[in-house]
């Protein structure tokens, strides 16, 4: 008898765990183009049914998301849903920063287009141009300034979007005469701040100068053959 009971025991648990397993298949894959909460944890299922995992950005209904490798969500601005789209092609697949240089030749590569350097009412700068640059792929210094400084915050990179001035022109004596507007980006790293400029690296890899695109690429202030940078009040950076 007791090992009729067994068996009996045996069966019937195994069953209850089949049922439970079928039961948790059958509910996963009802969830469809979906956000889930699950321990107080948000989940999204796509069209398929398939949790989506592992995106820098990503969009579901209007509303902009970053989701973890486990397919945590965690709700990002538009800008910040934008720059993470473009860095998706990336992820896992390269160390961050590889994907920061690919990053930077995006920017660096936009096509040249003048836009004010004044952001409208109730946008900040950094916001302003890199949507602008992300929806329509062109753009001046601010906006290659921009985008990149929003795909290194994606990246975790404590940066900075700066706008000033670089000398353009110098008379006889070698005394600046005339300064104009510009915008960077910078990223600290420990003690070091490091200067990032798409707009120069992109101008000297088209005009085949220099080094080209790494021209513009993580080097400090006052580096050689490099502009040199003035902040707002036209106070040179070193």
């Amino acid at each position: 008898m007791k090992k009729i009971n067994r068996k009996i025991l045996v069966a019937v648990l195994l069953g209850m765990l089949a049922a439970v397993c079928f039961s948790s298949s059958v509910s996963a894959a009802s969830y469809k183009n979906q956000i889930v909460t699950k321990n107080n944890k948000q989940y999204y299922y796509d069209n398929s049914g398939k949790l989506v995992k592992g995106k820098f950005g990503y969009k579901i209904k209007n509303k902009y998301y970053k989701i973890s490798k486990a397919g945590v969500l965690t709700k990002v601005s538009k800008v910040q849903g934008l720059a993470g789209i473009r860095l998706n092609p990336y992820y896992g697949k390269y160390s961050n920063s590889q994907i920061l240089w690919k990053a930077f030749q995006w920017s660096a590569n936009l096509k040249y287009y003048t836009n004010s350097t004044k952001a409208p009412a109730g946008q900040t700068k950094e916001t302003y141009f890199g949507t602008y640059g992300f929806e329509r792929n062109r753009g001046d210094c601010n906006v290659q300034a921009a985008t990149f400084y929003w795909m290194a915050k994606a990246l975790g990179y404590n940066a900075k979007f700066v706008q000033g001035y670089v000398p353009t022109a110098k008379d006889a004596n070698g005394k600046i005469t005339v300064y104009s507007p510009h915008a960077w980006t910078t990223i600290k790293s420990g003690k070091t701040t490091y200067v990032y400029d798409p707009n120069f690296s992109g101008d000297c890899y088209q005009k085949k100068i220099l080094k080209g695109m790494k021209s513009g690429y993580k080097f400090t202030y006052g580096t050689k053959n490099t502009y040199r940078y003035f902040n707002s009040k036209k106070k040179e950076l070193k």
